[in-house]
């Protein structure tokens, strides 16, 4: 692929942006599977799960769904459900960018997909204040709590980096 057509971190980013528009604006249609799809994904699969960001964002992720359901319904506001919302993100977002690959033409999409994660990560880290005095929340949950999602946070963020070297550098 020539050098010209191969899109950066912002080009994929707009992209993505107007995929989310389409696919809000989509009626939906039903996910069809076909007899031996799960096998074409499988080394990608596993070398998704063998990334460590990756493996931290799932735990995390794992373990404020676990610690949600256990939270009277009464008690989730939407600053809980935003942190909530935006912690399982991370994970997701990581595993779509991987989805697109590490080659040349296709991780800038990689690196704006981490970046949506890194956002999600922030965001999370911004609405934890607004969690401290829930009845839920005990000092020590919450000091163990916001230390994993900063280091996820800064984790992620150097994952970002890590991408944007190997585009600078044109390796695969």
């Amino acid at each position: 692929m020539p050098e010209d057509d191969i899109w950066d971190e912002h080009a994929w980013e707009a992209f993505l942006r107007n995929d989310d528009e389409r696919v809000n604006r989509s009626s939906g249609h039903p996910i069809s599977f076909e007899e031996g799809d799960e096998d074409d994904d499988a080394p990608t699969l596993d070398d998704l799960l063998a990334l460590p960001v990756y493996q931290h964002a799932y735990k995390l992720a794992n373990r404020v769904l676990a610690w949600s359901d256990g939270i009277p319904g009464d008690q989730k506001d939407s600053t809980f459900v935003h942190f909530c919302a935006n912690t399982l993100q991370i994970p997701a977002n990581i595993a779509r960018g991987h989805g697109l690959g590490m080659d040349r033409d296709h991780i800038g999409g990689y690196i704006a997909c981490t970046k949506r994660a890194l956002q999600c990560a922030n965001a999370a880290l911004e609405l934890l204040p607004g969690l401290r005095s829930a009845p839920y929340m005990a000092t020590p949950a919450y000091n163990v709590l916001y230390e994993r999602v900063f280091e996820l946070r800064n984790e992620v963020g150097l994952y970002v980096q890590e991408l944007r070297g190997r585009f600078e550098l044109g390796i695969d």
